[in-house]
C-alpha cells in the first residue's frame, strides 16, 4: 500500500487537493477531523487530556475547545504535552483506517505532517502551496478570522521553503495556475 501525505500551510488548498483525490478513488484520512473525533470518543485520550488540562477541558461530554486552545497556545510546554498525547492516538487510528481501505493508495491530510512526525509513516509527500497573501485571504474568508489571527497561525507553522524542501511533489495552488493538470499528473503516478 502506498501512503501519500498531503500537507501545506493554512489556506493553501490541502482540502481541495484531497477532494480531487477522493473523487478519483483515493481514500483520504483528514487528521484534523479525526483528531477532533478521537478527543471526544477515545476514553484514554479523554482521561489524558483531562489530567493534563484539568476539569475544564470537557463540558457535557464535549471538548471545551476555547478553554483547551487558550491553555495550550499560552504554554509551549502544554502544547508539546498535548501533542504527545494526541499524535500517537491519531497515528494508530490512521494505521487501522488505512488497513480497512483495501486500496493500493491512501492519503493523509494534515497541516502539521512534519511537526507531528507523520512524514515518517507516508511514502510520498505532496505539498500544496500558494503565496502568503492568497493564503491569508482564503483563511480569513473561510474562518471569518482577522488578518492578525491568520498571520499568527502562519508564523506558528513550518515555513513554505522548508515544507517544499522536504516534499516529493509540490502543487502550486495560486489562483492563476491550473490545479487540475497538476492533480492529474499525481493520479497518473499513483492511480488507485
Amino acid at each position: 500500500m502506498i501512503k501519500l501525505g498531503i500537507t501545506g500551510g493554512i489556506g493553501s488548498g490541502k482540502s481541495v487537493v484531497s477532494s480531487y483525490l477522493q473523487c478519483a478513488g483515493i481514500p483520504v484520512y483528514n487528521c484534523d477531523n479525526e483528531a477532533k473525533r478521537l478527543m471526544i470518543e477515545d476514553r484514554h485520550l479523554i482521561e489524558a487530556i483531562s489530567q493534563l488540562l484539568g476539569s475544564g477541558a470537557y463540558e457535557d461530554g464535549q471538548l471545551n475547545r476555547p478553554f483547551v486552545a487558550q491553555r495550550i497556545f499560552a504554554s509551549p510546554d502544554l502544547l508539546r504535552q498535548m501533542n504527545a498525547i494526541v499524535h500517537p492516538a491519531v497515528f494508530a487510528d490512521f494505521e487501522k483506517w488505512a488497513l480497512l481501505q483495501h486500496q493500493p493508495v491512501v492519503a493523509m491530510e494534515t497541516a502539521i505532517l512534519f511537526e507531528s512526525g507523520f512524514d515518517r509513516i507516508v511514502n510520498y509527500i505532496i505539498n500544496v502551496t500558494a503565496d502568503e497573501e492568497t493564503r491569508v485571504q482564503r483563511a480569513m474568508q473561510r474562518d471569518s478570522a482577522t488578518r492578525s489571527v491568520v498571520e499568527s497561525r502562519i508564523k506558528n507553522q513550518i515555513n513554505d521553503a522548508e515544507r517544499i524542501r522536504l516534499s516529493h511533489i509540490v502543487i502550486d495552488n495560486n489562483d492563476d495556475i491550473a490545479l487540475t493538470p497538476q492533480i492529474e499528473s499525481i493520479l497518473s503516478q499513483f492511480s488507485a
